[in-house]
């Protein structure tokens, strides 16, 4: 179509020409001048349809390429699901940019809209500039009424188009392969990779000191003390004499002093600390009163042999004995509220581990870590030395004071028939 508008254009210039040049000539000559241009142009029809497509076509796309409403329209559903009407085209052709290349570029509208253009659909504009005879222009044309696909950059293929995925292939995994990738992983400060590949070596290689080694070492930056300090063991128990096996007991021997310097006793919970405070001051107050009861009893019993009120012997012992009362009881408040300093103070390591469970004002106890330990636990069954000791006492007690015996009904007790009979058994005798 647009070869034929151009040879039309073409053809009506010539006639022009020869007319306004020639105005008296016969009809002859024009028509000998017609058949020499159409000639002409037939000898040149190669070059001449790509020259003149190419630039029609640079033409159309620049007056197209603008960023018109319409198009940023369709360009916006596709992308974004929706259309930007209300903002400018400037904001529009930025928000695109963004959306494809990442940044924002800066200079003629039409020319970033046709690079973003180009991105989004990059076929459509490859067969816009390619030559095109009649057929294919009119297929074009039919084509062009269809809905415009555009492909745009996303990271989620389509299934359709997806070529299959390529069989993985088996690749057999060493001991060295996995060691040399924890230690990798270890200089990288991946330690928990690191401590993944190290247990995989341990799994494989079970008899290998130095495996064991490298993951104390990775346990140790990832500060799990104790599973470090097993496999330290684990390491220097295979191999006792060799490199890694004396440095896992040389690091043995310095995570001993270390835990016990930062071993600290347990801390009692503020409820138990408050039981065990509150008891101290009730004990405290009753022997203080009783002290104070006592000294005022033995006050009283002195005063009274003499009436007189003279300053005699039972005067002086009267106030001893109070002076006394309140002595004894100012030590033992004294010694409560020591008590109470030593329960609440912090522990250092190496101090005495002076718990509140189980202490009173009478007693202390320097408790473990666990309760099972602790003395005060009693086991659910007796041992059967003590079973045979209540046995025995039961015995004993049973032959002195005629106890009953311990068989029951459901509604009586045979106690008294058997110190019935036991009584006339007596009398008769």
């Amino acid at each position: 179509m647009l070869v034929q508008f151009v040879v039309a254009t073409l053809s009506a210039g010539a006639k022009t020409s020869d007319s306004q040049t020639d105005p008296n000539g016969n009809l002859k000559s024009e028509q000998k001048s017609e058949a020499k241009l159409e000639s002409k142009m037939e000898s040149k029809s190669d070059s001449t349809v790509v020259s003149v497509s190419k630039a029609a076509v640079d033409g159309i796309l620049s007056t197209v390429s603008a960023p018109t409403t319409m198009q940023l329209d369709q360009i916006e559903r596709d992308a974004f699901s929706h259309s930007y009407s209300t903002d400018t085209s400037e904001q529009r052709v930025c928000r695109l940019e963004q959306f494809v290349f990442g940044k924002q570029f800066s200079g003629d509208l039409a020319k970033r809209f046709k690079k973003v253009r180009s991105a989004l659909a990059p076929k459509e504009i490859e067969k816009a500039i390619s030559p095109t005879t009649g057929s294919e222009s009119s297929s074009t044309d039919a084509g062009e009424k269809k809905a415009k696909v555009y492909d745009f950059p996303t990271l989620i293929k389509k299934p359709a188009e997806a070529p299959p995925p390529p069989e993985p292939t088996k690749t057999h995994v060493g001991l060295i392969d996995v060691m040399n990738r924890g230690i990798d992983n270890y200089n990288v400060h991946k330690y928990t990779n690191a401590e993944d590949d190290f247990e995989e070596c341990c799994a494989m290689a079970p008899g290998m000191s130095r495996c064991f080694a490298y993951l104390a070492i990775t346990k140790m930056q990832l500060n799990l003390r104790q599973a470090a300090i097993d496999s330290f063991r684990t390491s220097f128990m295979l191999d006792p004499f060799g490199n890694y096996g004396r440095y896992a007991k040389s690091c043995l021997v310095t995570l001993a002093g270390d835990e016990a310097m930062r071993k600290r006793p347990p801390v009692d919970s503020k409820q138990v600390l408050d039981v065990a405070m509150s008891n101290i001051d009730k004990q405290s107050s009753d022997i203080s009163s009783r002290h104070q009861a006592q000294a005022n009893q033995v006050a009283s019993a002195r005063i009274g042999y003499r009436p007189d009120g003279m300053m005699i012997d039972s005067r002086i012992q009267s106030n001893n004995a109070r002076i006394e009362g309140a002595l004894r009881a100012a030590h033992t408040v004294e010694s409560a509220n020591n008590l109470k300093h030593m329960l609440a103070v912090k522990k250092m390591p190496g101090d005495a581990n002076l718990r509140a469970w189980g202490t009173t004002l009478t007693t202390r106890y320097y408790g473990n870590e666990t309760y099972l330990n602790a003395p005060y636990y009693i086991p659910k069954e007796r041992p059967m030395e003590l079973k045979a000791i209540v046995r025995s006492l039961q015995s004993m007690h049973s032959k002195n004071n005629h106890a009953p015996s311990a068989v029951h009904s459901k509604g009586t007790h045979k106690s008294s028939k058997t110190t019935a009979a036991h009584k006339k058994h007596s009398k008769r005798g």
